[in-house]
Order: structure tokens, then C-alpha cells, then sequence
């Protein structure tokens, strides 16, 4: 038997950076504690380079130093006292979800409106946890059932004699559960929030970038420009996203025909979502659903 190590780990780069830019935030922060070792620097430093790459200002919470001085008294005064002085509407982003609670627990002493002044988000998605946070906690699914099955499958070639050539092999993440504490549009110019609102609310019926900006006074170009501005992308992209993100999820969760899943994410056709699957995702949908069953197997 091979004694070579395989580990397995999920991938959560520039998920959180994606989540926060299609709500629009300009401003993310990351509460870094430094409890947590290599993991915790390249997560921090992932979300940085995801967040300049977007054109987003990057912000770190560094309590390190206090906790290495063994000031724990003063972490939370210093928590309150950073997220105070932020520019708002800011994103705030915690290591694991009891780090994220973290942040929660400051905004309130301090006063801070959450999801309204500072939306924030968790890793690690535990149920408990986040439902009752303070305020319900949005969190990264990682895939921790997908980490599992892999560990096993590896630890069964192994048993078997074959080789497993070492290294660590990283798993995408599921994605964000979005919960209320960053379920919040956060943009400037409030006819963009309408129409970005229009889109998440109407994006399953056969709707056009025109139709959704049909009751904003402001004509179609100049909105559309503000629209990229402000959210980094077009109001077709924006739309087409939504609907990805739909039949997505509806392909992994059950058995339902293409047509059933073309329809109710707001397709005009089985054709067209899956050249539109193909095209944004560079995956079919019937490879997704595949792969979306391996992980959950």
C-alpha cells in the first residue's frame, strides 16, 4: 500500500469577492485574527487580490497584534472601533463563521445596521450557527460533504494497492447561502438599485434590459452606463446571471428535465440555456448536474 499523503480542501477564492461585487460593495473588509495559521493569510490575501481585480477597495482588520500581546480585553473594543470607521456600506468578511459572528456581536454594540451599513459573511456554513447569529448569517458553503466523499474515495484506491500520488486536492465550493446579513443591494445612485431589484425579482420572466428600465427616469444609454459603473456589468449580463445562478442550483438539487429547468429559471428554451451554460460556465448542464451528484454523493 502507498503510504503518500493526499489531502483534500475546498477552494472558497474569489467566491466571497463575486458575492459582494454583485451586491455592489465597493468597500470589503476582512477580520483577521491570526488564530488560524496559513489557512487564514491566504484566505485574507485571496480576497484582496479578488477584490482589487475588481476595482473594489480592499480593507484588513488586523487583531493579530493584540491577541499575540495577549490583550484579549482589547480585540472586540478595536473590532467595534474599525468597523466604525469604515467607509459605508462596507462588506465584512470572517475567517469561519464564528469569526463572522464576531463581527456580527460589534456592529450591534456599536450600532452599525446590518446588512444595511455592513453586510457581512461566513465560511464554513453551519446551520446552527448561522441561523441564530445575531442577525442570520450568510456563509460559504465549502463542500464539505464533496471533501468526504473525495477522502474516501482516495483512502479506498489506497486500501486497494493503488497509487495516490500526494499533494492536496482542491474541491470547488458549493457557494454562498445567502442569508440576511448580506442580503442587501448596496449602490449609490438608487435608480440602479431599482433596476438591479427589478432584475432579481422578475430575472424568470421573459424580460428585457429595456423592460427593466422602462419605469426609471433616465434614458436607456446613461442608465446603462451607470448600471456598469456601479455593478461591473451590463444589464443583459446582469439578467443572464441571474438565471444561470438559478437553473444552477435547480440542476443540482433534483431530477428535473432541461425544459422543466430552462422554464423556471426564466430560459426561453432548452437550446438556449444550455448555450448559455456552456458559454459562461464552460460546462453543459447535464456535466454539472453530474458533478453536482458526485459531490453531494
Amino acid at each position: 500500500m502507498s503510504c503518500q499523503r493526499r489531502r483534500t480542501k475546498s477552494k472558497t477564492r474569489g467566491i466571497a469577492a463575486t458575492h459582494f461585487a454583485e451586491r455592489g460593495f465597493k468597500h470589503v473588509a476582512f477580520y483577521y485574527k491570526g488564530l488560524f495559521g496559513t489557512l487564514e493569510r491566504q484566505r485574507a490575501h485571496a480576497l484582496e487580490q479578488a477584490v482589487a481585480l475588481s476595482g473594489r477597495q480592499f480593507h484588513l482588520i488586523d487583531a493579530s497584534p493584540l491577541r499575540r500581546r495577549q490583550r484579549r480585553g482589547g480585540v472586540f473594543p478595536y473590532l467595534r472601533r474599525k468597523l466604525a470607521g469604515l467607509p459605508k456600506p462596507v462588506a465584512a468578511m470572517g475567517f469561519v463563521d464564528d469569526v463572522a459572528v464576531e463581527i456580527l456581536s460589534a456592529c450591534e454594540a456599536e450600532g452599525l445596521r446590518v446588512p444595511e451599513q455592513v453586510a457581512v459573511l461566513g465560511v464554513g456554513n453551519d446551520e446552527l450557527q448561522c441561523e441564530f447569529a445575531p442577525v442570520p448569517l450568510s456563509s460559504v458553503d465549502e463542500n464539505l460533504e464533496g471533501e468526504g466523499y473525495t477522502a474516501a474515495r482516495l483512502l479506498d484506491e489506497l486500501m486497494n494497492g493503488r497509487r495516490v500520488p500526494p499533494g492536496t486536492v482542491a474541491l470547488p465550493a458549493v457557494g454562498v447561502v445567502t442569508r440576511q446579513s448580506s442580503d442587501i443591494l448596496a449602490v449609490e445612485d438608487v435608480r440602479v438599485a431599482t433596476v438591479l431589484k427589478t432584475i432579481w425579482q422578475r430575472f424568470r420572466e421573459p424580460i428585457t434590459a429595456e423592460e427593466v428600465t422602462a419605469n426609471v427616469p433616465m434614458c436607456h444609454r446613461r442608465l446603462h452606463d451607470q448600471f456598469v459603473k456601479q455593478v461591473g456589468r451590463s444589464i443583459f449580463k446582469e439578467i443572464l446571471r441571474c438565471r444561470l445562478d438559478c437553473a444552477a442550483k435547480l440542476l443540482s438539487e433534483g431530477d428535473r428535465k432541461l425544459q422543466a429547468v430552462a422554464r423556471a429559471s426564466g430560459f426561453s428554451s432548452p437550446t438556449h440555456l444550455w448555450h448559455a451554460f456552456r458559454r459562461e460556465k464552460a460546462i453543459t448542464p447535464s456535466q454539472f448536474r453530474r458533478l453536482a451528484r458526485q459531490s453531494h454523493s
